[in-house]
């Protein structure tokens, strides 16, 4: 809650630039310093407006005052159109290189900053114009070569033109994650960094009431470091400061986890795990869905190893056991019972009949609907529903007035995101990502049908300010009573029948995934599940750690402290076996069997080459999905049409296939990709 400051409401806008995972337009609240900026705001009774430009435009609107001032930007002293707020954690600047470019006789050990760049001196770096990244660099003593944008010395990096790239840490990162990842895995950033450039807002001056608005931010980010938000903030976009790192130690391990509510309870009980291993110390990094998918791979990405656990899926499983970026889980104990575990969600975890991951809980997808509101409006909801059938179903319960709306679907763009949703809804008109020779197929009759059905029921009958709702944000709006029918995940079962969590736990009921034209793909396969990184020293910790959380015994302690209702669903048999399980959760029957059926291979009328219902298994659809989510949610939007929608995500699909040399290296086969 915003603090009344001596200020009375005002609003001021900023000039800003599109700078992932900083600033974004559709980056969770717009990035980290976006939402720095407007919470600090906030607290000083302050209202913000952001405006995205080019940043050259950016700055002259600043300088000029057509806008109060840029944000964020770096304090430059000799630029004094502007006057600079005081700073907030910003860019972590150092040097990208690939892991296989030998820099001979250079050495970071107890060397002063000029002592390691003065070792640099003889090797080619690639800077981007304008960006300011280190004075040093920008003599005469360096071979340095300069670009317009990151991802050009990216690629002069992995062709070899680079010997060095000096960039921002989490840019670098999600550059590759978003644009490049067919170089995730071969490029490393070194340690320890070079600089850390803090972030500010430039004040125009040109504006006459600059200095009252400076004074304001400074207040409010004062708060905001005081009270500790400004630290949840940072570890909540999943950026780490390094200059707090300690020295490692031997007993702690880092988890990285989703900010579900099943985790929640697994860090609520790591208590029990604990009183019985001594010694070990557990720090939990808990994000939301889509930053944590971005987080983890991007610490891949650039070889970061901040992590010993990494709550990873079935999309990530298999590719990156056969990257070799986790490791396998071997001398599993008898008493874990790997027969026990539904065998399609240990096959998805496995490569080479290797388990690479533990589930941690399994899931496919169905229907919640209010009876209560069928009853009312004298609806039957069939067993196996259609989309037409669904949307007649949320015109009828529809009704904004009093804060039902008629269907809530996930939104906010990401392959995990919007784009699984879109996936099954296309697998059901009889879409597919890709034909058998792996050319994309988004501008097809069946993905228009999809995405047109989507945006009807969204902007129809979806509650406001649908386009940042992902998983968590449509559970609460179903569980506070908001929501007439809701088509997402079966693991929401165990909360929205809780009447301890849920106001709607007796009036909420479940059934299938709707179909378009075919019931083939339309709900999927999906499996949170632990693994462990590849970088981590303390793998005998993580898979003690794994085992006990994926184990029956750990069921058995949220059985006991949580009630059956909550217990992890979809990984063991032995679960639904239980007479008290299956009396708490009376969801339980459809939710197995929707799994057991869940078939990733043959999920679509055509066929197609790849492993996946609401995915496909190669290490380019992360970023081909991202980029697809944010076209689909334009089009939703009105931004686009749904025609240029599906034409940009088809352009996008092919121009990253060629990009990441998938056509000419022809190293596929029918089931995914053999890398």
């Amino acid at each position: 809650m915003a603090s009344q400051y001596l200020y009375s409401q005002e609003t001021i806008v900023l000039s800003t630039v599109e700078k992932p995972p900083y600033v974004g337009e559709h980056l969770a609240n717009k990035g980290f310093a976006i939402q720095v900026i407007s919470e600090a705001f906030a607290e000083v009774n302050y209202d913000v407006k952001f405006e995205f430009m080019p940043y050259q435009r950016a700055m002259i609107a600043a300088k000029k005052g057509s806008v109060d001032g840029l944000a964020p930007t770096f304090v430059d002293p000799a630029n004094t159109s502007f006057a600079y707020s005081n700073e907030f954690p910003g860019n972590i600047v150092g040097f990208l290189k690939k892991k296989t470019t030998d820099l001979t006789g250079y050495s970071d050990e107890n060397l002063t900053e000029k002592e390691r760049l003065d070792q640099l001196k003889s090797y080619h770096i690639g800077l981007v114009k304008g960006a300011g990244i280190h004075p040093a660099l920008e003599t005469d003593e360096y071979k340095t070569f300069y670009v317009k944008h990151d991802l050009q010395n990216i690629d002069k990096l992995a062709m070899d033109r680079l010997h060095l790239v000096a960039i921002d840490k989490y840019s670098a990162a999600d550059a590759l994650v978003n644009f490049r990842p067919h170089l995730i895995g071969d490029l490393t950033f070194m340690r320890p960094a070079l600089a850390f450039h803090d972030f500010s807002i430039g004040f125009s001056k040109n504006k006459s009431d600059y200095e009252k608005h400076l004074k304001a931010f400074n207040k409010g980010l004062k708060l905001l470091e005081e009270s500790g938000r400004l630290e949840a903030i940072q570890l909540a976009h999943g950026l780490y400061d390094v200059r707090h790192d300690q020295h490692l130690n031997t007993k702690k391990i880092v988890i990285a986890t989703v900010d579900n509510y099943e985790m929640s309870v697994m860090q609520k009980l790591s208590k029990n795990f604990l009183e019985k291993n001594p010694g070990i110390e557990i720090e939990w990094r808990v994000l939301d869905e889509n930053t944590l998918r971005q987080r983890l791979l991007s610490d891949i990405a650039i070889t970061d190893g901040q992590f010993d656990i990494m709550t990873i899926g079935a999309y990530e499983a298999q590719i990156w056991a056969r990257s070799g970026w986790i490791k396998p889980l071997e001398n599993l104990p008898e008493s874990y019972n790997v027969a026990d575990v539904i065998p399609n969600v240990m096959q998805a975890l496995s490569f080479e009949e290797k388990p690479y991951a533990l589930p941690f809980y399994a899931e496919s997808s169905m229907t919640y609907y209010r009876k209560d509101l069928f009853a009312a409006n004298n609806l039957k909801m069939p067993a196996a529903p259609t989309y037409d059938q669904i949307a007649s179903f949320a015109k009828k319960v529809h009704d904004p007035k009093n804060d039902v709306y008629g269907i809530c679907l996930r939104a906010e763009p990401n392959w995990g995101g919007n784009i699984a949703l879109l996936t099954t809804m296309a697998n059901s008109y009889g879409g597919r990502w890709f034909d058998e020779a792996w050319q994309p197929t988004l501008d097809t009759s069946a993905w228009k049908m999809a995405l047109k059905k989507y945006k009807d029921l969204l902007t129809q009958y979806g509650p406001p300010q649908f386009e940042t709702n992902g998983f968590n944000e449509n559970l609460k709006l179903f569980a506070d009573g908001h929501c007439g029918m809701w088509i997402d995940a079966t693991v929401a079962a165990g909360f929205l029948f809780n009447k301890d969590l849920s106001t709607v736990s007796d009036k909420v009921a479940v059934t299938a995934a709707p179909i378009g034209t075919t019931a083939k793909g339309s709900h999927w396969l999906w499996t949170w599940a632990l693994a462990i990184p590849s970088s981590s020293q303390k793998s005998e910790l993580a898979q003690k750690f794994i085992t006990w959380a994926t184990s029956e015994e750990y069921i058995n302690l949220v059985a006991e402290s949580e009630g059956w209702v909550c217990v992890p669903p979809g990984t063991r048999r032995s679960t639904y076996a239980q007479a008290e399980y299956v009396k708490a959760a009376p969801f339980s029957p459809l939710v197995l069997q929707s799994i057991e059926a869940a078939d990733p291979i043959d999920s679509t009328e055509l066929p197609k080459p790849y492993t996946g219902i609401q995915l496909v298994d190669i290490p380019e659809f992360a970023a081909i999905g991202y980029q697809a989510g944010i076209y689909m949610l334009e089009a939703v939007k009105g931004t686009i049409s749904v025609d240029e929608a599906l034409e940009k995500s088809q352009r996008f699909a092919s121009q990253q296939m060629l990009k990441s040399g998938f056509y000419k290296k022809k190293m596929y086969m029918k089931r995914g990709i053999v890398r």
